[in-house]
């Protein structure tokens, strides 16, 4: 009797630890999933905020002509239509 209880003893103790190796085995395959998402977030992040630079030069590339056309305007508007 003495025997059968060790041997369901280490039994069971040999049970937890495999329970636990695959516990520990899984949380660190979500964690590299979790980095891997965290990385390809990261990366969108940056590809989207190269875009918005790109953008933002290419509209302060108009700023210039623009205020152009306004002084142009402006003149126009003050030499015809202020005159009564």
């Amino acid at each position: 009797m003495e025997l059968i209880k060790w041997i369901l003893m280490i039994a069971g103790i040999l049970a937890f630890l495999i329970i636990g190796c695959m516990i520990l085995l899984r949380s660190d395959e979500k964690k590299r999933s979790r980095t891997k998402q965290y990385q390809e977030n990261i990366d969108m992040l940056n590809e989207t905020n190269e875009m918005l630079d790109t953008t933002l030069m290419e509209l302060e590339s108009y700023n210039e002509p623009l205020k152009k056309i306004c002084e142009h305007i402006d003149n126009f508007n003050h030499k015809f239509l202020g005159q009564k």
